[in-house]
């Protein structure tokens, strides 16, 4: 793993906002707290510090039945904004509320998880996916990317939260990248099956898997695997189609 934690440092800088970016954050965190504390369905809204970018993020606490209504098995998600509760808001964490006080290494393993997509947000990098853009591709690979990042750097400085870390920095970037590419298809299917049913599902997926192997090579996935990921996407793609359209998948 040697070099590792050195690359996960500077993905780290690289995301942490700069002053400026941060007190319009910081500031709109605030004012939503004053504002909106206690509409339904949010319990409790807090500023709370990431150890890894040593700043204050919105996080907020919601009822557990919508929560899991919204987000289905989801441990916690970021929003943009919470455009539903009808007041001004920034980028947000939503933890359900039974979550308030775990100090479980793996949950805020989870919460850091959010705070790199939070960081996302606040320096303008949109890290969510629709799929409604002229080009749903690419689309997919910035979420790809997002979700890469995110769990690079959760794995990295929470070994607990991967259990085969000490299997080293390749395995590492290979699951990262499963799991973030798992995501994104679950994400395009559920947007070909209900969102987006025009969707030119052949055209994306002729731009895609050319993309997929050269942003795949850019995480570091090893060499087979980025091979055989980019070839069967297809195949992965229908079966979390039908996943789905089963309601199977639940986030």
């Amino acid at each position: 793993m040697k070099g590792l934690p050195h690359e996960a440092r500077s993905l780290v800088l690289h995301l942490t906002p700069d002053t400026a970016q941060y007190s319009r954050y910081f500031e709109e965190a605030r004012n939503f707290i004053e504002e909106c504390q206690h509409r339904f369905p949010v319990i409790k809204a807090v500023l709370k510090e990431s150890s890894l970018f040593q700043k204050k993020y919105l996080v907020v606490y919601v009822d557990d039945d919508w929560f899991n209504e919204v987000a289905g098995d989801l441990a916690a998600f970021v929003m943009p904004d919470l455009h539903f509760l009808n007041c001004q808001s920034p980028a947000a964490a939503l933890v359900p509320v039974s979550k308030m006080r775990s100090r479980q290494k793996d949950f805020l393993s989870i919460l850091e998880h959010e705070f790199v997509h939070l960081n996302q947000w606040i320096k303008g990098f949109n890290p969510g996916a629709d799929f409604r853009s002229l080009n749903p591709s690419e689309d997919f690979i910035r979420y790809l990317n997002a979700e890469f990042q995110a769990y690079f750097i959760q794995y990295t400085f929470n070994p607990s939260a991967f259990r085969s870390l000490e299997n080293g920095a390749e395995i590492l970037r290979d699951t990262c990248a499963i799991k973030a590419l798992n995501q994104a298809t679950i994400k395009l299917a559920r947007a070909v099956s209900t969102d987006n049913a025009d969707l030119d599902v052949e055209k994306t997926f002729s731009s895609l898997q050319a993309k997929l192997k050269k942003t795949l090579g850019k995480m570091g996935v090893s060499s087979s695997l980025k091979e055989e990921l980019a070839k069967n996407f297809p195949i992965y793609f229908m079966k979390a189609l039908v996943e789905v359209c089963d309601g199977n998948v639940l986030s």
